[in-house]
């Protein structure tokens, strides 16, 4: 899967954007502020902490982040990293958080 199966819901102000990590930069949204999704297969609107929809069941990711609401493939091997404050890809087992750094 590609995790495109949901489409974020940003607040009134912001036009609708589809969820994907690697979006253009002038699609870069605040991922933490995102509320609902949107089903790309049965168009029900929903809460952005769930990875199946509520209505038809589809998977909007094969990796799911409720604290970053991000939807993705696995194949990256994406994680999210606490000391962070965000999702990193490469497999969490080949980082370690660097807290002189912040990275």
């Amino acid at each position: 899967g590609d995790g495109r199966r949901a489409k974020v819901q940003r607040s009134s102000s912001m036009p609708t954007s589809f969820a994907s990590f690697n979006e253009p930069e002038h699609h870069t949204i605040d991922r933490h502020a995102v509320r609902e999704v949107i089903c790309r297969k049965c168009y029900v609107k929903q809460s952005s902490k769930t990875n199946n929809c509520v209505n038809c069941g589809v998977q909007f990711g094969e990796y799911h982040c409720a604290i970053c609401n991000l939807w993705m493939d696995s194949t990256e091997r994406p994680y999210h990293c606490a000391d962070c404050g965000f999702c990193r890809v490469g497999g969490a087992e080949n980082f370690r958080h660097c807290h002189d750094c912040g990275m």
